[in-house]
């Protein structure tokens, strides 16, 4: 009959190189191991425009002390640091419009995030893409004719087209309606089908189309409008 051999199990804190040695009772017996424990790559969940720049967001790795933020800039550039996190629980950076790394209106911009903990970082999380949009801003809104709004806005160059939604409430946490209108010239539009007596709250973005995708600007501040007619 064979002899049972003795299991264990060993749980690793924190991130490096350990050595673990075991030796049995009877005969002096013994051997060694050495595992190396390394930082899981992050995760880019969310990139964004902001009011004041693109914020990127991640998911936490355990172990991590702190995150490494890497920008490019166009397809051709080459990443560089831009900012060093230095707490393990913050998971967001926002590039901001000013400073030494500021993101400029139309251009397209690449993100990658690393870990570390000590001397010991993760690989390079996968890129996440963006173009960095402004939003219009909202020049006038209101009741022009029965259950209508006219809404006008300012003229933004370089980008695919509007998007504005309305909602029966301040934060459009709730009943939100949005309408896509193509065309950076497009700075007008009527829209109907709206309850009498009922009070709006409306706000704007920009959007633009890159190779099949939309990307998004922040939605501007937004204004009120009742419908009396």
């Amino acid at each position: 009959m064979r002899p049972s051999i003795p299991r264990g199990k060993v749980t690793g804190k924190g991130v490096g190189t350990a050595k673990i040695k075991a030796k049995t009772t009877k005969g002096g017996l013994s051997a060694s191991v050495k595992i190396k424990s390394t930082l899981a790559t992050p995760t880019i969940s969310k990139v964004a425009n902001t009011s004041s720049g693109i914020k990127v967001k991640w998911g936490k790795v355990t172990g991590a002390s702190g995150y490494y933020v890497y920008r490019k800039t166009g397809s051709s550039g080459s990443y560089k640091k831009i900012a060093t996190i230095k707490s393990g629980s913050t998971l967001s950076y926002t590039n901001k419009t000013s400073g030494s790394y500021k993101v400029s209106t139309g251009k397209t911009y690449y993100y990658k995030v690393v870990a570390y903990s000590g001397s010991s970082k993760s690989s390079k999380s996968s890129a996440a893409k963006i173009v960095r949009l402004t939003s219009a801003s909202l020049s006038s809104v209101k009741n022009t004719s029965a259950k209508t709004m006219t809404v006008k806005w300012s003229k933004k160059s370089g980008v695919t087209g509007y998007q504005v939604q309305y909602a029966t409430n301040s934060d459009f946490s709730s009943g939100k309606t949005t309408k896509t209108y193509s065309g950076a010239s497009t700075v007008k539009k009527t829209i109907s089908g709206l309850k009498k007596g009922k009070t709006y709250y409306v706000r704007i973005r920009t959007y633009k189309t890159v190779s099949g995708t939309k990307y998004y600007s922040a939605w501007s501040s937004s204004k009120k409008v009742k419908i009396s007619k």
